[in-house]
């Protein structure tokens, strides 16, 4: 990962270990760690668990960031910690309702980040999703956004919804 690069040249990258766990269809858990032999600490953390059943599904994670040596980079914000929650039902190709909404919390300054709202319905023919969402990042962008997709079957979608931005 870049992270590492940014305080300065080095010869290795840090030692980088992603575990997956499915235990069925229906559950998941994973953790991603990336370990910083210089720095003898480990820069990124992310754990997360998501879970599916008869049509709803969840996911909660927490994502830690110690993005830089104070010591030889200064900075005022060093690291960062997040809690990200998602829970919907539905999915982006089922026929009739689909909705879901996420959320991000950062635990270092106590308020939430981003919060979006995202719904479908799909017909035979074509489909039409709507969303909302809320950039909180303080002084930096402060930001709310409207969308849609509208969607003919078997020929395209016409909107400003990112296949990024979808939440389910």
């Amino acid at each position: 990962t870049g992270i590492a690069f940014l305080a300065g040249p080095r010869d290795y990258s840090p030692l980088i270990s992603r575990l997956a766990l499915r235990t069925n269809q229906n559950l998941s858990f994973g953790w991603d760690v990336d370990y910083d032999s210089k720095a003898g600490r480990i820069n990124v953390s992310n754990i997360y668990a998501d879970v599916r059943h008869s049509g709803f599904f969840g996911s909660i994670s927490h994502a830690r960031l110690d993005s830089l040596n104070p010591s030889t980079v200064p900075t005022p914000v060093t690291n960062y910690e997040q809690l990200r929650a998602t829970l919907g039902y539905g999915a982006g190709t089922k026929a009739g309702f689909s909705g879901g909404i996420n959320l991000g919390y950062d635990l270092n300054q106590s308020q939430f980040q981003y919060g979006g709202v995202q719904t479908s319905y799909n017909w035979n023919c074509c489909g039409l999703t709507l969303e909302y969402r809320r950039l909180a990042l303080g002084a930096e962008r402060n930001e709310n956004y409207e969308s849609f997709n509208f969607t003919l079957a078997g020929i395209g979608t016409a909107g400003n919804i990112n296949r990024s931005q979808l939440i389910y």
